[in-house]
């Protein structure tokens, strides 16, 4: 069944802090809610958890699918001269809209060498003299570096990034953009022909000036869809203006080795950057295969190197998703589902209704309702999605849509007091007992996952809603 939108309408929204007591429904007075950590839905809630590289061949439920995309199958032509360059966004709309069909919306990273591809620098670069670099690191023989400082690459990636940005930015198919094109895998390093030359190894960074024309560029393509980068930027001007990824985590994350991330981003000043901005990266790839087998994660050694306890990785990091392939595409037993879906609830936000105010309305008088909502999660919610609210009959029948509003839903922080959110709406409904009012987060995208709260009462009377309570409507 359609619902649609009611032919009057009026919003109100206020933002506040209250406490709750216990009371009746629809006496106008706070009822308390119940918490429920196992409320249906919450394992593939969108925007968060594990992630696959495209579409997952087993039956772990996922909200987000990974894509890896060469440069030159995008930029596919230019002239540096003239600054003008042309694009071909087939490859990327493909994935979109192929994730798009299942639900899903997408993580993606573009790179221009990708130890043991193909070369993936456009070719017209190479056409105007743009050093290529052999290399034998990460078992590669067929993948070339470029000269990360040409001037003609920088213009081009400059270019490229404003293009990109006009093409997606807000786009609903589109859950997080990782930065990408410099370094190994997109990764913004190029170790270990970094500027640590004492093994012998050239020096093939890219400078910080030219970080920071990307950058630069980065952030003023894109005012809507986050964009997450490697590196933590300690010497960088846009260090606060972008997420971070962890690509080692739970290997090489936590405190004890300066170099580890998370003492990367203490040293940068980044700790509370999750904040504002998402935290992602991927499981250490030799972990994912038997990480599941025990919790926490079972300690193993790769490289003499122990790995980290996956709860205190994500707990430290407030890390929102992960690449995790591995648990997707083969056959997990029962312990290992059961740890990896707990694991899953464990990254990003968990939204949780701990009380309702409702009060009976009249047939003249608008309903209203105040609910008190939490984040019992490790992160925000980073998109501000609205909310909508129906109204079922006493058969559990859509009889009203009220309509959407928003209620700024990043600004409800982890471990901060329950916000209390106001709506109110004409109903047009007549007299009766029984009418129930639900809520959900809107999905943008139109067959999108929908947003499980952590409540007994979510999916109880419509799937993908979280009902309220119960009210009467009299004369």
């Amino acid at each position: 069944m359609s619902l649609s939108p009611p032919r009057a309408l009026a919003l109100t929204l206020s933002v506040a802090l209250a406490t709750s007591t216990s009371a009746p429904a629809a006496s106008g007075a706070w009822e308390g809610q119940t918490y429920n950590a196992n409320a249906p839905g919450l394992e593939s809630n969108p925007l968060k958890g594990f992630v696959p590289f495209g579409a997952a061949t087993n039956n772990v439920p996922y909200s987000m699918e990974w894509y890896y995309l060469p440069l030159n199958s995008l930029m596919t032509g230019g002239n540096s001269s003239s600054g003008t360059y042309s694009y071909n966004w087939a490859g990327l709309d493909s994935a979109m809209a192929a994730a798009a069909s299942r639900g899903n919306q997408i993580v993606f990273r573009i790179y221009l060498d990708y130890p043991s591809q193909a070369v993936a620098t456009p070719q017209f670069l190479i056409n105007e003299g743009l050093p290529m670099r052999s290399y034998s690191d990460y078992g590669n023989s067929s993948s070339k570096a470029p000269d990360w400082n040409n001037g003609n690459l920088i213009k081009a990636l400059e270019s490229f990034i404003g293009a990109l940005g006009q093409h997606i930015d807000g786009d609903a198919r589109v859950a997080y953009v990782t930065a990408g094109l410099y370094g190994y895998w997109g990764e913004w390093h190029t170790y270990p022909q970094d500027s640590d030359t004492s093994d012998g190894k050239p020096n093939w960074e890219m400078s910080q000036a030219n970080k920071d024309r990307l950058l630069a560029r980065y952030k003023s393509a894109f005012t809507r869809t986050h964009v997450l980068v490697r590196d933590p930027l300690a010497s960088s001007t846009y260090k606060n203006d972008f997420g971070y990824h962890d690509d080692s985590f739970a290997y090489e994350t936590l405190p004890g080795v300066s170099w580890h991330f998370w003492p990367k981003m203490q040293s940068a000043g980044l700790t509370e950057n999750w904040r504002r901005r998402p935290m992602g990266g991927e499981q250490r790839p030799e972990m994912q295969s038997t990480m599941w087998n025990s919790w926490p994660n079972p300690v193993e050694y790769y490289y003499g190197t122990p790995t980290e306890n996956e709860e205190t990785a994500i707990k430290t990091t407030h890390a929102t998703w992960l690449l995790n392939n591995w648990m997707f595409n083969n056959a997990l037993s029962s312990t290992q589902r059961n740890n990896a879906l707990r694991a899953q609830k464990l990254l990003g936000y968990e939204l949780f209704v701990s009380s309702v105010r409702l009060p009976n309305p009249t047939t003249s008088t608008q309903l209203s309702v105040d609910i008190n909502l939490e984040n019992r999660g490790v992160a925000p919610f980073y998109y501000d999605w609205k909310l909508e609210f129906i109204v079922l009959n006493a058969s559990n029948t859509v009889v009203k849509t009220l309509g959407t509003t928003q209620v700024n839903l990043p600004g409800i922080q982890p471990g901060s007091a329950a916000s209390t959110k106001s709506f109110s709406a004409a109903h047009g409904l007549s007299a009766g007992t029984g009418y129930k009012l639900l809520m959900r987060v809107v999905n943008p995208l139109s067959n999108g996952k929908p947003v499980s709260f952590a409540n007994a009462k979510q999916g109880q009377d419509r799937g993908g809603w979280l009902t309220l309570g119960s009210f009467d409507v009299t004369m």
